[in-house]
């Protein structure tokens, strides 16, 4: 089963869609927390969606997978790095927040013994060689190199890893709207999916909220969204059930130290500000709850946007999904993963007729990278608004600690 096939059953019935979903190669890497265990392996694995109708892109997505593998269990993290809507064709009853859902849904079911069983080590390394058992053997492989007879690439070599129960897995994310994120120029396209901070947290938690139901999260799962710098009474209004608290996951002591708790994620202004730590000399001296608390008073959370974090934390329920083989999915090295990502975030998408991403993926990397197929969904009377949100333009102004007082 790949994704496309997943995503049939969520796509509106008889309608035709294309599926790019491309994973880069797994690559041991740095952790993303610093002062984690020796012991402790990073992987990491980038995803890249995008869904089309009529070759022209709806709805794209980028997420980072993280697989921690500890002594005693595994962590996955998973990133929501950006979501987007292209707005340029319109494609009835589709449900943008489905989709999406049902994106992460698959990437957090993916079988995570296949996905590690062939991963790229962080630095070149010969330990993979099986064929050198002897020294007489390295001797001979050695002198076949030598004499051009045969060849060794570091890069072409993996190891593998297997994962250990129970698998503790982590949601997080960063809700700020702007007119794009994937698909450059298109904020002004009048059917592109549009939403105000506040209906975009809204809108994120609800579905992070039903992701983390339909999986089974066990284990003391925590639920948590914080917006720095606004009130705690101010945060509660976005909570959609009594699971759901004010903070984070990534700590309970407000006087831990931010930089040995806190991930350090792309493009994101948490890591970014870690990183401004180190630079100042202060990543070792500043607690999460000073963190938080300068976090608010950088750019990207004064501008009267609301802007939250979500994170969830637990213990994953649901088995993985069995009819879903590694080897059929499309996987690229970082550059060829990058090179395809680009046809895409590289188009001008103010217009329809400027649009060639399909045809021009196709050229380049082949008709394989693409599934088609056709949506097998029933679409009731009453659609939802949790899973397909409102088109509106983005309000100038949103209060972000309720202290402004109106007369009356």
């Amino acid at each position: 089963m790949s994704l496309s096939e997943y995503l049939q059953e969520f796509l509106p019935k008889d309608t035709r869609f294309d599926v790019l979903h491309v994973q880069s190669q797994p690559k041991v890497a740095k952790n993303v927390v610093c002062g984690l265990s020796e012991d402790s392996t990073c992987i990491k694995i980038q995803h890249f969606i995008v869904l089309y109708s009529q070759k022209v892109p709806v709805i794209g997505l980028e997420v980072h997978r993280y697989v921690i593998i500890h002594r005693d269990h595994t962590q996955l993290l998973l990133f929501v790095s950006k979501a987007d809507t292209a707005g340029l064709i319109s494609v009835p009853s589709l449900k943008v927040g489905l989709v999406v859902k049902s994106c992460l849904k698959f990437i957090l079911q993916l079988d995570l013994g296949q996905c590690l069983g062939k991963v790229l080590p962080r630095y070149p390394t010969f330990e993979s060689v099986e064929k050198v058992d002897t020294v007489a053997d390295s001797l001979k492989f050695l002198a076949d190199i030598s004499a051009g007879r045969e060849s060794f690439n570091p890069k072409t070599h993996y190891v593998g890893f297997e994962p250990k129960n129970p698998i503790i897995a982590q949601i997080c994310m960063f809700t700020r709207p702007e007119p794009q994120y994937l698909f450059p120029n298109s904020g002004k396209n009048h059917l592109k999916h549009q939403l105000s901070g506040e209906s975009l947290l809204r809108w994120w938690i609800r579905i992070i909220d039903e992701l983390v139901t339909e999986l089974d999260f066990h284990g003391n799962t925590k639920f948590k969204v914080t917006i720095p710098g606004a009130e705690k009474s101010s945060i509660l209004k976005y909570l959609p059930n009594e699971k759901w608290e004010v903070g984070d996951i990534f700590s309970s002591q407000e006087s831990d130290i931010a930089v040995y708790k806190i991930p350090l994620l792309p493009d994101d202004p948490k890591g970014r500000f870690l990183e401004h730590l180190v630079v100042e000399g202060r990543a070792k001296s500043t607690s999460i709850q000073r963190f938080w608390l300068e976090l608010s008073a950088r750019q990207e959370f004064r501008l009267g946007i609301t802007v939250g974090v979500i994170g969830v934390s637990g213990e994953l329920g649901v088995p993985a999904l069995e009819k879903v083989k590694y080897e059929e999915m499309v996987v690229f090295r970082k550059k060829k993963f990058l090179k395809l990502k680009l046809f895409v975030t590289g188009e001008d998408y103010s217009s329809v007729e400027e649009i060639n991403s399909f045809n021009d993926i196709k050229n380049v990397f082949g008709d394989e990278v693409f599934s088609s197929i056709v949506g097998r969904m029933e679409i009731p009377s009453q659609e939802s608004t949790i899973s397909k949100p409102s088109i509106r333009a983005p309000p100038l102004v949103n209060d972000l600690t309720s202290m402004i007082r109106r007369r009356k």
